[in-house]
């Protein structure tokens, strides 16, 4: 209705004199009347202009249909509220604006004083109201004998009156009092004092439009409150002007200033302005004014239509409670970072400035908590992002907040708690590293440490030396090597490392070493931490397929007092299970440290080749494969030292010691170039113990068990290894 900008209302069809003090229209062709004025005052109410009305006039019958199937969105036409026509014809009725019942016209000179003095005479009735079923009833209930004639138009009925061809005529009170004015000698008619039936007369509406309905009620009701009020049209701005001016002792009572929307805004429940009362005030007075406009209270009195404080029926539903409810004026989304407690305040403002309390509800307020008084909202346990608590699981908390004023005026709003992500610095839990019967020892420490934040990669980037022991950073693991001024060392130790996250956030923690007593033999050859490999690692190829036992990184520490030909025996004893092809030359060379450094040149490093074939033991060779498997010399070398293992395939074709076979293998392959699918059956490849020194990049060692190590002689990568790791078995006990 308000967007197509005017009411559509039903009429009665007017023909004649129409409907007196109803509906009738006027010697300048407009409409006027009691149903008239209330139009305007719903148009006025909507709109805020009386005029808004587009009438339809249309026959009784028709006029329940009409309106239940939105032809019109109210008719008038002194309808008679009932159970029957409420609960069949699809229309809710308004509340009773006028009380009537249906009456006796006749004349003063009739003889006719009441419906006992009825006998034998004419009286009209129209067919299209009840007023006939309610006469005959009438006649049984009092034993008169009266003729009633029926009529099916008014106009042919009060004209037969006229011309004396009925003795009176039977209708609604109200019409009747309408009616007389328009006689050819009014005052020598009269009503007769007895109501025979209740005829309340309301308007009538769709039965399935809640909202209008509820503004076509409040209308009405409002314009005998204005009533009770005082309130009219010719006084209605002088009390609003007193009301806003600058002495309070002219102000109306706060129901007043809250009817005419001086305060607050009781329209805004309906749709509409604060000031719709006002509008309609103007537009066509209170009740009191509109039944005065259009019924002559000398023949209708107002009686049962008067206000009830003068024992009539019209009063006006009170308008509840004043106070107004609190409104929200903060937001309803908050973000808040992770591990933080506090998510805000919720804030409210009152018209009234009443103290509001605040309650919770919603699918996630168990995990809140909310200051009744203060409106304070915190978490009851600071979230955490990785622990996903809310109901939908995807970090955003959903709640109700309830706040009431101290009248009980209940507002709610729903809140978002969004949670974002922190990045938390990691945390490095202490270890412990027990070195027994070994001067050197590797310590995973990540396996016990962790990042708050999920799939945060850890990396150990710094690290302190013990008192007695070096440590290394190897693969992210951590190697702790006894100083050679403590070899014998046993006791306790302890140093720090330092791991960041993948942000740069860092946590330190420390190591505790304890170093056993050594109970090792003076001949004990000690291999160094070592990693072994999956099948995942780069340093294996995909052609490789599943492997297990790869080891990277193997070297031997060499005691001060070793026995020579002890090593040599063990050594003898496992390059005998060699099966190569090829004639392999096997030696070692020594390293800086465990690390395979080589003059401060670690593996993989520009010149490593050269550097570590530069230190190799001169005075062993061990010649293995196709030609047969023996060790060459004593393995003499300096005790207290570390050394790598190295191979070279192809090499043991190389006459004289290992150092002649070495500059032989160089002058054919100076830089130590990977072996191709085409060469590698004569081409010379040296391969040492950490992978990422070799040509292909890849790891030739396996570990057999027993400190018994094995060599892969052919390239990895070009579809031609085997994978066996039996081209060179090696043991120094």
């Amino acid at each position: 209705i308000q967007n197509r900008g005017f009411i559509k209302y039903g009429l009665p069809q007017i023909t004649g004199s129409g409907f007196p003090g109803f509906a009738e229209i006027d010697s300048q062709g407009q409409y006027k009347g009691f149903d008239v004025d209330l139009s305007k005052a719903i148009a006025a109410a909507v709109f805020g202009d009386p005029s808004k009305v587009e009438y339809t006039q249309q026959a009784f019958a028709n006029s329940f249909a009409n309106t239940a199937n939105g032809l019109v969105d109210v008719s008038a036409a002194g309808y008679t509220g009932n159970l029957m026509r409420d609960a069949g014809l699809g229309v809710d009725y308004s509340p009773v604006y006028i009380h009537t019942g249906q009456g006796i016209l006749t004349r003063k000179d009739s003889g006719i004083t009441g419906i006992a003095t009825l006998n034998g005479s004419t009286i009209g009735a129209l067919t299209t109201v009840t007023a006939i079923e309610n006469l005959s009833d009438l006649t049984k209930k009092f034993g008169s004998t009266i003729i009633i004639t029926p009529f099916d138009d008014k106009n042919k009925m009060y004209a037969a009156y006229e011309k004396g061809e009925i003795d009176a005529v039977y209708n609604d009170k109200t019409l009747l009092a309408g009616i007389i004015p328009t006689l050819s000698d009014p005052q020598a008619h009269e009503i007769l004092p007895e109501t025979f039936s209740k005829e309340p007369l309301t308007l009538i509406l769709d039965e399935n439009q809640s909202d209008w309905a509820d503004v076509v009620r409040w209308v009405m009701n409002s314009l005998v409150q204005a009533e009770e009020y005082g309130i009219t049209s010719t006084n209605i701005d002088d009390i609003i002007a007193k009301n806003r001016d600058n002495d309070p002792n002219n102000n109306s009572i706060k129901e007043i200033q809250a009817f005419l929307g001086l305060q607050g805004n009781p329209g805004a429940s309906l749709g509409l302005s604060s000031d719709f009362v006002v509008k309609m005030i103007k537009a066509v007075g209170n009740y009191g004014e509109i039944y005065a406009r259009n019924f002559d209270t000398n023949i209708l009195p107002r009686e049962k239509n008067d206000l009830y404080h003068f024992s009539g029926l019209q009063y006006a539903l009170p308008l509840g409670s004043l106070n107004q409810p609190p409104s929200f004026t903060g937001p309803d989304i908050f973000s808040i970072d992770e591990n933080t407690r506090l998510v805000g305040i919720i804030s409210t403002k009152d018209p009234e400035q009443d103290a509001i309390t605040f309650a919770l509800g919603g699918v996630d307020y168990s995990l809140f908590a909310i200051n009744p008084s203060t409106g304070e909202l915190t978490f009851n346990t600071a979230p955490n992002f990785e622990i996903r608590l809310d109901q939908d699981k995807n970090h955003l908390y959903q709640l109700q907040v309830i706040a009431n004023d101290t009248k009980n005026n209940q507002v709610s709003q729903n809140i978002s708690i969004r949670v974002t992500d922190v990045n938390e610095s990691p945390i490095a839990e202490d270890d412990r590293l027990t070195l027994t019967e070994v001067t050197t020892q590797m310590i995973d420490p990540l396996q016990n440490d962790r990042d708050p934040d999920l799939n945060d990669q850890l990396k150990i980037i710094s690290k302190t030396d013990g008192q007695y022991g070096r440590v290394d950073i190897r693969d992210n693991q951590l190697v702790y090597t006894l100083l050679d001024a403590y070899q014998s060392y046993a006791g306790n130790d302890i140093f720090t490392y330092t791991i960041s996250d993948a942000k740069g956030l860092n946590a330190t923690g420390s190591v505790n070493v304890m170093v056993k007593e050594k109970t090792l033999k003076p001949n004990s050859v000690v291999s160094n931490p070592f990693i072994t490999i999956n099948s995942s690692s780069p340093l294996i190829p995909t052609e490789a397929g599943t492997q297990s036992g790869i080891v990277d990184q193997i070297s031997f520490r060499v005691p001060v007092n070793y026995n020579p030909a002890q090593i040599k025996e063990v050594l003898q004893n496992n390059v005998s299970q060699t099966s190569a092809a090829f004639n392999n030359i096997f030696g070692l060379y020594e390293i800086d440290d465990s690390t395979g450094r080589v003059n401060n040149i670690l593996p993989g490093q520009l010149g490593y080749t050269e550097a570590a074939l530069s230190k190799v033991v001169t005075n062993f060779a061990v010649r293995a494969g196709g030609s047969g498997n023996t060790v060459n010399g004593d393995v003499i070398v300096n005790g207290g030292k570390t050394y790598a293992p190295f191979v070279i395939a192809n090499g043991g074709n190389y006459s004289g010691s290992i150092q002649q076979a070495i500059n032989e293998f160089f002058q054919v392959n100076p830089n130590n170039s990977a072996a191709t699918a085409q060469n590698y059956t004569s081409f010379p490849v040296a391969y040492f113990s950490f992978g990422v020194a070799n040509p292909d990049g890849a790891a030739h060692i396996k570990n057999f068990g027993n400190n018994v190590f094995g060599f892969e002689d052919l390239p990895a990568g070009v579809g031609v290894s085997d994978y066996d790791f039996n081209d060179m078995l090696f043991s120094f006990g």
